[in-house]
């Protein structure tokens, strides 16, 4: 059975807490990474005129959202030539067993 561990990530100056069950280091890497895609959306703002928290959050969000797709486009792709290359050699191994049983045959 896994543990409920509670984390704490600050943004702007304010506590949120969220239960998860990953372990510590990872619950942390994650509040760690949040922030940081936060304050680096507030950079982006803040050199634009500024933003509001909910812009900044949204923003950050977005680069979140962009940069998940995006491994999962590559992972999909991967995935993809994987199989094509599997089934390569597959059908290389069958042509192989298939020509040595001819072989013994004659």
């Amino acid at each position: 059975m896994q543990t409920t561990r509670r984390i704490h990530i600050e943004v702007f100056g304010k506590t949120y807490t969220f239960e998860t069950q990953a372990d510590e280091q990872r619950a942390a890497k994650v509040g760690e990474f949040v922030c940081a895609m936060v304050e680096r959306a507030q950079k982006g703002l803040k050199a634009s005129g500024g933003g509001k928290d909910v812009a900044v959050m949204a923003l950050a969000a977005m680069s979140i959202a962009n940069d998940y797709l995006k491994l999962k486009e590559d992972h999909d792709r991967l995935l993809r030539t994987v199989r094509q290359r599997s089934q390569k050699l597959l059908d290389q191994s069958e042509e192989v067993v298939s020509a040595g049983m001819e072989s013994e045959k004659t």
